[in-house]
């Protein structure tokens, strides 16, 4: 265990932790956590207790997250199931000309996860995860074929007062919805679907009976993945 980090500890793996996509995709992105910190095999430790000498050891990957990949509890549920190294140090980070929407096709679970688009201009605080090679391979593998992985240059600066000169992001293979900013609430998505969008075989229910339907009914989330691929959007990169 991490030193000095029990009461940490404690409140951050209730709050962090909680909530596994695999299970009840409905409650996606998950939590994540309020200050940065790392991911261990014992769980989340909030603080810069080894976030200096993890994340820019020089052999990890900076990955900015946009929607479940920021965290913890999901990030390990990936790892754990591929038998790799749980820690993960992930860093708050002001990452400049990003904001979020949502990506236009069906997640396998259901739901209707996020996406970066490029937005010159803006600054928004992100969640950076430092991932070595067999954690990067482990992510890749989940977001493929929906997502592309893609190199940034761009400055990040981290809460720990490190510049990095850029990053990884995960960008969508098929494009954004359009004029949806971001929301960790699957009902809001739905409704602007609704009611802005032409989704004529989207389902009808609470965020929980809809991202039900989509991930068990795999015709129906095909033709509302259609629909969403006819209205989308450019990101922007």
């Amino acid at each position: 265990m991490l030193p000095g980090n029990t009461l940490g500890n404690t409140y951050g793996t209730a709050h962090c932790m909680g909530v596994d996509l695999t299970v009840t995709p409905w409650l996606y992105p998950g939590r994540w956590p309020v200050r940065s910190g790392t991911l261990t095999t014992e769980g989340w430790f909030p603080g810069d207790v080894v976030l200096a000498e993890v994340a820019l050891d020089g052999n990890r990957t900076p990955v900015v997250a946009v929607g479940s990949n920021a965290s913890p509890g999901v990030m390990r549920g990936k790892l754990r199931a591929s038998g790799v190294s749980e820690t993960v140090p992930f860093v708050r980070a002001c990452v400049p000309d990003i904001a979020t929407s949502f990506t236009a096709h069906v997640s396998p679970r259901g739901y209707i996860a996020a996406a970066p688009a490029r937005q010159a201009g803006a600054e928004n605080t992100m969640w950076v995860s430092f991932l070595d090679a067999d954690q990067l391979a482990v992510v890749d593998a989940t977001e493929v074929p929906n997502y592309t992985r893609e190199h940034v240059s761009a400055p990040v600066t981290l809460d720990t007062g490190d510049v990095l000169p850029g990053y990884d992001i995960y960008r969508s293979a098929w494009g954004l919805i359009p004029d949806l900013s971001f929301t960790r609430d699957q009902h809001a998505v739905l409704t602007h679907l609704r009611s802005w969008c032409e989704v004529p075989s989207l389902p009808l229910g609470d965020a929980e009976t809809v991202v039900r339907a989509l991930w068990t009914d795999r015709d129906l989330a095909d033709r509302v993945s259609g629909e969403l691929h006819a209205l989308a959007a450019a990101d922007g990169y």
